[in-house]
């Protein structure tokens, strides 16, 4: 399946989606993107918290564990090039947005996002190397990520963003700028936006729409690991 986004230096992306489950100790992929998410957000000692006491970087999370990740990678690589997860609605006690924002305050950004229609799904830890200059892997990650929401069922997308990282604009995420707080273990603004499962830009929405054509049938599959090339 290949989106409509723009190629990276026509580089084909192989997407990995696999599902950490609930109980158990950390799959050896998963502790592969602990190290990859800890590193990138450390971003050289912007964000200490991601650095252990012996220099290990990590970014384990107890919401890895029952939620879905995708992984990234350059066609020639094994290694990873992006990441970003998906946690389930029976998660919803755990989600970094409603965390944020309390209970009660979660539930009116609900409302006012409408989420009607579907369950509602949280997207986070979207990490993207450094060494990948320009948005167009965020971007084709993230139309993967509302593909695989939309084949779940989802009603709604809901997320964490940097005020000013930009992606959630550019790819018609909804800003809810009233919940804007500094959180100081991202040593950034952070606000939560909201995605309706059939909405976004126009080419956003063609990429979306291509990618979700067989997906429901290749998450039913029992492996270890779905596989979408971009």
């Amino acid at each position: 399946m290949r989106s409509a986004l723009t190629p990276i230096g026509g580089n084909e992306i192989e997407l990995r989606i696999r599902k950490q489950p609930a109980l158990g100790r950390a799959e050896a992929w998963l502790t592969e993107i602990h190290e990859f998410r800890g590193k990138v957000m450390y971003d050289n000692g912007r964000r200490p918290y991601f650095c252990d006491d012996v220099g290990r970087y990590v970014d384990a999370d107890e919401v890895d564990f029952g939620s879905w990740h995708m992984t990234a990678h350059l066609w020639s690589e094994d290694r990873i090039s992006a990441c970003v997860r998906l946690v389930p609605p029976e998660l919803t006690t755990l989600f970094h947005t409603r965390r944020h924002l309390g209970a009660e305050r979660y539930d009116e950004v609900l409302r006012m996002a409408g989420a009607v229609g579907g369950p509602v799904l949280e997207v986070s830890r979207l990490v993207v190397s450094r060494r990948v200059r320009g948005d167009e892997l965020a971007d084709k990650v993230m139309a993967a990520v509302v593909a695989v929401g939309r084949a779940m069922g989802a009603g709604l997308l809901i997320a964490q963003a940097a005020t000013e990282s930009g992606w959630h604009g550019r790819l018609g995420w909804v800003d809810h700028p009233e919940t804007d707080r500094y959180v100081p273990l991202y040593s950034d603004t952070v606000r939560v936006v909201s995605y309706r499962i059939e909405g976004g830009t126009p080419e956003y929405e063609q990429a979306v729409t291509d990618l979700c054509e067989g997906l429901s049938g290749v998450l039913r599959r029992e492996v270890d690991a779905h596989i979408l090339h971009l």
